[in-house]
């Protein structure tokens, strides 16, 4: 009679297995399979689906969104003071530029004092015979040319809302003296 060397149950002759565990009887054990977890490969996706930003993320990832961020809303906000100036200076009709200075211009006591035409002409209470022309620049610089074409002294102007200001130096809109449009 023998005992399994397992577990010391009693075995029958001619037996190949414990009938306490299992375990085989045989001088050489029979192989058991052992269990092995086949790999599939990973599924390739033909699109990337949307993933929250994990709250495991490193830091400078986290950092390049912030970043990119604030690039995004400084972009957006320097476009809107853009357009909101623009817009001002539309409405009162101002700024610089060949548009915005055409018409008549006269001062505090209702003496015309300039007059500025789209065809660049212009007329001038100091020189009433002469042939003038100007050029308004988009840089606040107005230049009046006499009949040869010889400029006069380029002038700094701007134009807010039916007001003109013309100066030789740096303008001052709160102190200098300004034209009204007429």
């Amino acid at each position: 009679m023998n005992f399994c060397g397992k577990c010391g149950s009693q075995i029958n002759e001619g037996a190949k297995f414990c009938k306490g565990c299992g375990a085989s009887t045989s001088p050489h054990p029979v192989p058991q399979p052992e269990y092995h977890p086949i790999k599939q490969p990973a599924q390739q996706l033909a699109y990337k689906p949307y993933q929250s930003t994990p709250a495991y993320q490193s830091g400078s990832q986290a950092n390049n969104r912030t970043s990119n961020k604030m690039v995004g809303i400084i972009a957006c906000s320097a476009v809107a003071i853009i357009v909101i100036i623009s817009i001002i200076l539309i409405s009162n009709g101002g700024g610089v530029g060949h548009n915005s200075i055409v018409g008549s211009w006269v001062n505090d006591n209702g003496d015309l004092v300039f007059t500025f035409y789209e065809d660049d002409s212009c007329e001038s209470r100091r020189y009433p015979s002469s042939s003038l022309t100007y050029k308004a620049s988009a840089n606040g610089v107005l230049t009046i040319y006499d009949m040869y074409d010889y400029p006069y002294i380029p002038l700094n102007y701007l134009v807010q809302g039916n007001k003109l200001f013309i100066k030789e130096g740096e303008i001052d809109t709160k102190n200098d003296n300004f034209l009204r449009r007429r």
